[in-house]
């Protein structure tokens, strides 16, 4: 994903499905997929740094983005972001969690189209019962956007996330969604 002009907002609304796969038991489930639905909105500060919020069931998120390599067209080739974030998460228990997450988006652009890769580390901070359990996350996501007309996009993402060990079993994370953006991109 690219960063945002300057001045242009975007909104986005997002529905998923979230499942911990080979029966990992966590506070969101033992592998049955739970929906959810995202509401987000960005703010292009300059051409190379924009702002964003969203929340969703059952937490919220603010994050940065800084344009590392933006590509001269939508047309054609490459966006390279780094896209801090903080996540707030409240579980239906008493722990809340708090994470900061650090991916690197790469998109690949085709014709106004975009393949997004999204390698990241997460760190979940202790919750306020002291309890840390998996602390460290990593992971990546693909996403792939699509212009349905010059201010609507239509994207579909794919995300895992796990502790490093958890690869080979229990307690990996996917989220797939699909989702719609309206607005944020200038006219080329």
């Amino acid at each position: 994903m690219i960063t945002l002009d300057p001045g242009h907002f975007q909104f986005s609304i997002s529905p998923s499905a979230q499942a911990v796969l080979s029966g990992g038991r966590d506070s969101i489930g033992t592998g049955v997929p739970v929906p959810q639905l995202e509401l987000g909105a960005r703010y292009g500060v300059t051409e190379r740094f924009d702002v964003g919020a969203r929340v969703y069931f059952p937490g919220a998120e603010a994050d940065v983005r800084f344009g590392l390599l933006r590509a001269p067209s939508l047309r054609s080739g490459v966006d390279v972001t780094l896209a801090p974030s903080v996540n707030y998460v409240a579980f239906l228990t008493t722990n809340t969690q708090w994470a900061v997450s650090l991916p690197l988006l790469v998109g690949l652009n085709f014709n106004g189209s975009q393949l997004t890769l999204g390698p990241r580390v997460s760190y979940i901070l202790p919750s306020e019962s002291g309890d840390s359990g998996n602390t460290f996350l990593v992971g990546t996501s693909v996403g792939y956007s699509v212009p349905l007309n010059p201010s609507t996009r239509f994207t579909t993402e794919l995300a895992v996330l796990a502790p490093p060990a958890s690869f080979r079993g229990d307690g990996v994370l996917c989220r797939a969604g699909i989702g719609f953006t309206f607005g944020g991109y200038a006219q080329e």
